[in-house]
């Protein structure tokens, strides 16, 4: 059995039709919105992700590079040592040399007035002698 609807019915029935398809089309509205605003969003997310992973490569590349200084720093420090090292033996053996060098001088000195006295002492004789 059919029933029949008023005209005030239909009236009414259409206005409540019409009233849901006006609140369907504002939530489709504000569901594109809403995707629109989640795309926009995980862009953001999606270009902060990347700039993140390439500061802390970057932090990771400073971080060896500050690492490799760190060592070459170690080794400049270590060839300095080594280098004042042999700065000490020089000077050592510079000092050792002087020392040698200033005996040498005086046997020498010593060796020149012994000569100068043997040759005036010969001069002495050859004279006494009368050869000269």
């Amino acid at each position: 059995m059919r029933r029949t609807c008023s005209e005030t019915e239909v009236q009414q029935i259409t206005a409540m039709i019409a009233a849901l398809q006006t609140d369907l089309e504002e939530e489709k509205t504000k569901s594109a919105e809403a995707t629109r605003t989640s795309t926009l969003l995980q862009t953001r997310l999606d270009a902060a992700t990347r700039d993140n992973a390439a500061l802390i490569r970057e932090k990771e590349l400073m971080e060896e590079e500050m690492a490799q200084s760190a060592s070459q720093l170690e080794q400049i420090e270590l060839d300095m040592a080594k280098s004042r090292e042999q700065i000490s033996e020089l000077n050592t053996s510079l000092e050792s040399v002087r020392d040698e060098s200033r005996v040498l001088r005086e046997e020498h000195t010593a060796q020149q007035a012994r000569l100068q006295q043997l040759l005036a002492d010969l001069e002495v004789s050859l004279e006494e002698s009368g050869l000269l």
